[in-house]
């Protein structure tokens, strides 16, 4: 007994011994253990910055939002835990499937189960209390005005990574910089609210203003597709443009879902990364060009058939009509070929390939959008047969809309060439606006050039070719048409059936006397026919589209000018 007595007694000491040890000269060792096992660093999402339009309208913002994740090893029955949340979540049977054998996997300790749902949907699946389920706080990208701009914002994974359009390109700006949380548990693995403590605060990105007005975006847009509609085409592009800083109030793009058959609104921002052959658009740098260099005159006249071999290939007028006399400024308000075709030879192909370039065309624009094209036009030295003549007049190089309303609008700016923008400034933390720099500019013709060409494209309004279909009452317009054909994947202008595909523009600019805004509007595959041309197809959009920017911008007339005296309408 006295042995057991004594043996109890030491055994006491030793426990006295080690917990005056484990509470002086060990406990620094143990309180890191329970600090492990009870507290954690997480880290705080820093928002996304806002992508506004240039009144400071949201057209991309940050919301909060939960993910809903799994531990594996502390879900009880994977089979009933899959079949409940598919229900919660609406997951796919193949989600479930899937979800079930990633839950299945003993030795994983994190599956994400569903990504930025609605906090009001991760609420009911915290109240289900399953074993081995939680949720988190994330942050996920959201277009409060639908589809509106959707191609040209872009938009951001769900790990708020920009992967297209602007949310790709402004990426770096956009994110902000994460910050981090500590908080402690208790016994059932609950964070204590009281404990949480933020190390460091999260900044958020900063916001991108654009140049783009959301209100004219969206009438862009709804014309667009009205009109894509009622031809059943493929679809469309319109630009809207600040003729004097190339700033840009509106670029929309609607294309027609293979499958449904319903005009949308583009996933991508069409105007910007898909080139075509402009048309008859073109003849504007060809006969600024010839007058630019003194070649020819406005009342300089050709001898111009309605159809002509070139290279052993007969070319022509899009209308048939006698050989005639025809000045530089019918030929431009007639749209003829032929007659571009004579123009362009008194400058000869290496001032023709100058001035196109000089333009803007062959290389991206100053936007740097993602995915950009920059068209086609070939060095002159390799142009073949009837390509020769018919980069005068638009075929046999091709452009994108930015690229074709940037052109055009050299004519309405003097003749300087303003590069295309579409960012206005940015604001950083603590409210710091940045504007970006103006626009570049650089002289293609001169003044004089410009005022006359001014002039010869009002005549393309009033007596030519677009009369009685892009004119407004009481506004003087300039502008021209052009009916591009779509090259074929057989290499030719025709598909297997042997018919052609269409690309129809108008590019306009008002007032003709002092011109404020540059609208471009290009319509896809029209239908063939008497619906395919420039001036019925697009021309009635650019209608639409100015009569808006107009009253958004609070355009006014001149004193004396009166638009066109007697329109009617013609083909063209």
């Amino acid at each position: 007994m006295w042995v057991i007595m004594v043996v109890i007694a030491l055994c006491f000491v030793g426990i006295l011994v080690r917990v005056g040890m484990l509470q002086t000269t060990q406990d620094d060792v143990y309180e890191k253990f329970a600090s492990i096992q009870r507290e954690r660093n997480e880290i705080i999402p820093a928002p996304r910055g806002e992508v506004l339009d240039r009144n400071g309208k949201p057209l991309a913002l940050s919301v909060a939002a939960k993910s809903i994740y799994a531990d594996p090893r502390a879900v009880v029955d994977p089979g009933k835990t899959v079949v409940v949340l598919g229900r919660v979540l609406a997951l796919s049977a193949a989600r479930q499937k899937e979800l079930l054998t990633q839950l299945s996997v003993p030795d994983r300790s994190f599956v994400y189960v569903a990504r930025q749902v609605e906090p009001e949907t991760a609420l009911v699946v915290e109240n289900l209390q399953l074993p081995g389920i939680g949720t988190q706080d994330e942050i996920r990208r959201h277009l409060p005005n639908g589809d509106v701009a959707r191609g040209l914002v872009g938009q951001a994974n769900v790990d708020g990574v920009g992967s297209a359009g602007l949310e790709k390109q402004y990426d770096e700006v956009l994110t902000g910089r994460p910050g981090q949380l500590r908080y402690t548990r208790g016994t059932k693995g609950r964070s204590i609210p009281s404990s949480q403590k933020a190390l460091i605060d999260a900044v958020p990105g900063s916001d991108v203003v654009l140049t783009i007005d959301l209100a004219l975006q969206y009438q862009a847009e709804r014309a667009l597709t009205a009109k894509v509609e009622e031809l059943k085409a493929r679809g469309g592009s319109a630009i809207v443009m600040d003729s004097r800083t190339g700033e840009v109030y509106a670029m929309a793009s609607v294309r027609r879902d293979t499958e449904t058959g319903i005009v949308r609104v583009g996933a991508a921002n069409y105007a910007a990364v898909d080139s075509y052959e402009p048309g008859s658009v073109a003849k504007v740098i060809t006969v600024a060009g010839a007058l630019n260099d003194k070649k020819v005159q406005t009342s300089t006249a050709f001898m111009v058939p309605d159809r002509k071999m070139f290279w052993d290939e007969w070319l022509h007028d899009a209308e048939s009509h006698p050989t005639m006399p025809m000045t530089v400024q019918e030929i431009l308000a007639k749209s003829s070929n032929i007659g571009t075709i004579f123009i362009s030879q008194t400058l000869g192909p290496d001032k023709q390939e100058a001035y196109m370039r000089a333009f803007g065309f062959g290389a991206e624009t100053a936007l740097d959008f993602p995915g950009e094209s920059k068209g086609i036009l070939h060095p002159n030295s390799r142009w073949r047969g009837t390509e020769n003549v018919t980069v005068s007049y638009g075929q046999g190089v091709s452009a994108t809309a930015i690229q074709l309303v940037s052109a055009v609008n050299v004519i309405a700016n003097d003749g300087v060439y303003v590069a295309p923008k579409l960012v206005k400034s940015m604001k950083r933390a603590g409210g710091v606006v940045e504007n970006t720099m103006p626009s570049a500019t650089r002289r293609v013709v001169s003044s004089e050039v410009a005022r006359q060409m001014n002039m010869l494209m009002r005549d393309v309004v009033c007596v030519g070719t677009a009369r009685g279909w892009a004119g407004i009452s009481g506004y003087t317009i300039a502008g021209k048409t052009g009916t591009g054909y779509k090259a074929q994947k057989n290499g030719t202008y025709f598909d297997d059936e042997g018919r052609r595909a269409y690309y129809a523009s108008f590019v306009g600019f008002l007032p003709a006397e002092d011109p404020r805004i540059t609208v471009l509007v290009s319509i896809d595959e029209p239908p063939p026919g008497a619906q395919h041309f420039g001036a019925n197809t697009a021309a009635p959009v650019f209608n639409k589209i100015a009569r808006a920017a107009i009253v958004d911008l609070g355009i006014q007339a001149p004193n004396g000018s009166g638009g066109c005296l007697t329109p009617t309408k013609a083909k063209g």
